[in-house]
């Protein structure tokens, strides 16, 4: 018998067209793609600043979070509307091109496409051998409760302001936080992950009942892992207020220090709580992040 359901038209947000609006990217929260791409568009003006001109990694889903999903960072000959294209030297500096979005109109084109993860260098067009930021990601083992993440992650904020270092927090749409390091883009890779490691070394080995510097599972029992690895060309993090590709529709979001305590659920965050989080915001939560003149010392240690 044939079905009397049609497809519903194409719809267009931010000017870019949308096929299967209808679609549900998330299905347990009750989420079409038409949902997504509002998102996208009604957080432009929080998402851009941290997202545009860094080339990008996406997460695609096209049945859904819940279906097979792959990652993506070699841009396609044909692109969504707004979606622009880098190029970028790879290690045998042949040129490869990667994604970037520097409009609403391109964060809708990344909903088109089922894109529901935005990762992003840690460095920014047109100087991408200078990171401009520091990740440290705070990584649970399953045992590890929240409160001691955020007390974990209170402890390395401390520890970091001894050596000068400001930094800002958010979630990762998991269990775990990111801390967030803006730095002034005049350090190669080398020197900014070999500072990195060396402060993930020097928590581990003050904290070594807390933290754990490798990635081995082996050894991550009970400890939190930090994560370093994000701190090197090609290596990605995902971005602020990305969606992530997990049934209940969670969002990296960033907090300010105040906001982070043993009381907040991560998974509350969502794309319905945080769209409704930032209309009723005065504020950054990253207050001073992009004015922040924070210069790296590589060889000032906390």
């Amino acid at each position: 018998m044939k079905s009397n359901t049609s497809p519903a038209p194409d719809a267009a947000v931010a000017g870019v067209r949308l096929t299967h609006p209808e679609r549900l990217l998330y299905p347990q929260a009750g989420l079409t793609k038409l949902d997504l791409a509002r998102y996208a568009q009604d957080m432009a003006a929080w998402i851009l600043p941290h997202i545009e001109r860094r080339p990008l990694t996406l997460v695609r889903c096209p049945q859904g979070a819940d279906h097979a999903c792959f990652f993506q960072k070699h841009a396609q000959e044909t692109l969504p509307d707004g979606i622009e294209r880098i190029a970028v030297p790879d290690a045998k500096q042949a040129q490869t091109w990667y994604m970037m979005a520097n409009s609403s109109a391109a964060l809708v084109g990344l909903v088109q496409i089922s894109a529901l993860e935005w990762h992003t260098w840690g460095a920014s067009a047109p100087r991408l051998e200078q990171p401009d930021r520091i990740i440290f990601d705070l990584d649970p083992a399953p045992d590890v409760p929240w409160s001691d993440t955020v007390a974990s992650a209170r402890l390395l904020r401390e520890l970091l302001r001894r050596c000068g270092m400001q930094s800002y927090v958010k979630t990762t749409g998991g269990k775990g936080l990111h801390l967030v390091l803006p730095i002034v883009p005049e350090h190669g890779w080398e020197a900014v992950r070999a500072w990195s490691r060396a402060v993930a070394e020097r928590v581990e080995a003050r904290w070594p009942e807390r933290f754990v510097s490798d990635m081995s599972k082996s050894k991550r029992d009970g400890r939190i892992f930090i994560d370093y690895l994000r701190n090197a060309i090609e290596a990605t993090a995902v971005a602020p207020y990305s969606p992530r590709a997990k049934p209940h529709a969670p969002v990296s979001t960033p907090l300010a220090w105040e906001e982070l305590d043993a009381s907040l659920h991560p998974d509350s965050l969502t794309v319905l709580t945080v769209r409704q989080r930032m209309a009723k915001r005065r504020e950054d939560p990253w207050s001073g992040y992009f004015t922040l003149d924070q210069r790296l010392d590589p060889d000032r240690m906390p």
